[in-house]
């Protein structure tokens, strides 16, 4: 995967109230294959297909926002222009005889979308439940994190035929998280290691009664260290330190049946990071 970006904000504050917050997005990201697998929990990174499925995602966008207080409520007007573009191939082999061919087939697919969004709010209310605590003792740091969800579609278009399940889809029930971290310093530099453990509960993936394919929850892990000197930082880091292989969450391919179809997670991974502070 090659993935290259820009963003670009700037905040300007245009009374001691009420302030202006404009910016830009452009990103590019190819593949060079999916990463779904359809040959079962036997063989978790492993799939039987008969051609490659590159994609290519470009996406880029413009936004601005003003925030003011009036003393007895706060306003919140936004507006934003975004386009993207989609191009990607889908192994068809499986559902070629259905359109006349035979051997290999491939659906290429091309999109453009373009949005234009704007939104104005004014003494808006928001409930739901999300707990965070942390302890620090000298130069140790313990944190947990937890969040329960149960999103639903209450007004859904009646042309849009749902069943008697209408909770949002790609949004997970629940999900945990802690960490311990340890901050040091010695001469110019700041070690800091950090050891994280979570659980990402069960998910749906689409939003229709006709749809099986979910998540059932998976653990993730990770371990890292970093020094920081001056504008300067090294990290190195161990994701998925169990090497676990849980089915996480895909689209897959259209032309294979849903319950054929998983995401594992990557396997084991070492990342070796260089920033600079600008």
């Amino acid at each position: 995967m090659h993935r290259q970006g820009l963003r670009a904000a700037a905040l300007l504050r245009l009374t001691p109230g009420w302030t202006l917050k404009t910016g830009f997005l452009a990103q590019t990201i190819d593949v060079d294959d999916s990463q779904y697998a359809n040959l079962g929990a036997d063989q978790p990174y492993a799939r039987r297909r008969s051609l490659m499925e590159p994609s290519r995602k470009d996406f880029d966008g413009v936004w601005a926002s003003v925030d003011g207080d009036f003393g007895w409520a706060r306003l919140r007007a936004s507006s934003s222009v975004q386009s993207h573009g989609l191009d990607a191939r889908y192994d068809a082999t499986p559902a070629a005889g259905l359109f006349g061919l035979t051997g290999k087939a491939a659906l290429d697919q091309a999109d453009d979308l373009s949005a234009a969004v704007h939104e104005v709010r004014l003494n808006g209310r928001n409930r739901g439940v999300e707990s965070e605590v942390e302890w620090r003792e000298g130069p140790w740091t313990l944190d947990a994190h937890a969040v329960v969800n149960d999103p639903e579609l209450t007004r859904p278009d009646p042309g849009f035929a749902l069943g008697t399940d209408t909770r949002l889809p790609a949004v997970a029930d629940f999900s945990v998280q802690g960490g311990v971290v340890h901050e040091a310093h010695l001469a110019h530099a700041t070690v800091r290691s950090e050891l994280r453990l979570g659980y990402v509960g069960p998910t749906d993936i689409a939003l229709s009664p006709t749809s099986t394919g979910a998540s059932a929850g998976y653990l993730t892990s990770s371990l890292g260290v970093g020094v920081e000197i001056d504008r300067w930082a090294i990290r190195a880091s161990l994701d998925n330190l169990f090497n676990r292989s849980d089915d996480t969450f895909t689209f897959g391919n259209p032309f294979y049946g849903s319950g054929d179809i998983s995401t594992p997670q990557r396997p084991l991974t070492a990342r070796l990071a260089l920033t600079a502070r600008f």
